[in-house]
């Protein structure tokens, strides 16, 4: 691994979580689906590494999957997403 993979692994949470969030703003995609845009995305970034020479394609899709879905998770802990302990606060 050299250091323009490492760039490219660094930047790339913040590059899918920017796609998500522009396409949920465009109201065009159901919030229920934007997990899978996430994990889909992140298989073309990890696409994208693998063109690039960085990984060979099985790891590099595997990886940009793995990646896109930890975005999501975050994306959604940052955005307030709910949670069974926020449905139970506002029911109370």
């Amino acid at each position: 691994m050299d250091i323009t993979s490492t760039i490219g692994g660094i930047s790339s949470p913040f590059l899918i979580g920017l796609l998500v969030s522009a396409i949920k703003y465009t109201g065009k995609v159901d919030s229920k689906w934007l997990p899978m845009v996430s994990m889909l995305i992140g298989a073309l970034v990890g696409a994208g590494w693998a063109y690039a020479g960085a990984f060979n394609y099985v790891i590099g899709i595997a990886g940009g999957i793995a990646l896109g879905g930890s975005t999501s998770g975050f994306y959604d802990a940052i955005a307030g997403g709910a949670s069974s302990t926020d449905s139970a606060k506002t029911e109370a």
